[in-house]
């Protein structure tokens, strides 16, 4: 299953989906023709976008199931969705489409995958009360991605939690693990090359929390 597939099978069964970032509209789509969902909104900034996905949603004979939007988030679409996805872009980014509507998605499955700053996303919604109630890593193309999955609710986790994910240090996938021990041996190099104390002090905590992940030091690929 690639990142597209599995970011539209996590919408199954939903009544409507938002897919804020639609590109091509594939994840609308694929939700709808494999994944009981009933109907799309296909979302994006851009009218380069939303004409391909028009041209894809037309190819599918879905035009009368998904409604294309031009918008910046949720800035122009209507809230009767019960699920949204927004995917391919940096975790500040998401968290700032969040923030402008955070009141009116509190109810609604939220299915975020973040290309960097997981862990500055995992933050800001424990701080939203929202729940994680999923995570999912893949490699796709030769690219690692995180998705997360939120409902409204309270959690608790720890800094440490937060930052490696919390359901990825339990489950200990391989695509997680692989990546995990690749960025240990690049924070070993760096070792050999940093010449202030204090940068050798971060890299050694670093070093110390993958190891931690891994599990008592121990390599496991």
């Amino acid at each position: 299953m690639n990142r597209m597939e599995l970011l539209a099978s996590l919408a199954r069964d939903s009544v409507c989906l938002a897919d804020i970032g639609c590109d091509h509209a594939f994840i609308s789509i694929t939700a709808i023709l494999k994944y009981n969902v009933g109907k799309a909104y296909a979302c994006d900034i851009g009218q380069k976008p939303l004409e391909s996905a028009k041209v894809n949603i037309s190819k599918n004979n879905l035009d009368d199931r998904i409604r294309t939007i031009l918008s910046a988030g949720f800035d122009n679409v209507p809230f009767d969705f019960d699920a949204a996805c927004i995917a391919g872009m940096g975790g500040l980014l998401i968290i700032e489409i969040l923030k402008a509507h955070l009141d009116r998605l509190r109810g609604k499955k939220l299915i975020l995958q973040a290309n960097k700053n997981q862990d500055d996303l995992r933050v800001f919604m424990q701080n939203s009360s929202f729940k994680l109630i999923s995570e999912y890593a893949i490699t796709d193309a030769s690219k690692y991605y995180e998705i997360l999955v939120y409902e409204e609710g309270i959690d608790s986790y720890s800094e440490f939690e937060l930052k490696y994910g919390p359901f990825l240090l339990k489950d200990k996938p391989l695509e997680y693990m692989e990546r995990v021990q690749k960025k240990l041996r690049l924070a070993e190099n760096n070792l050999k090359l940093v010449k202030t104390e204090v940068s050798r002090r971060k890299v050694l905590n670093e070093i110390s929390e993958l190891q931690k992940v891994l599990g008592n030091g121990k390599i496991l690929f």
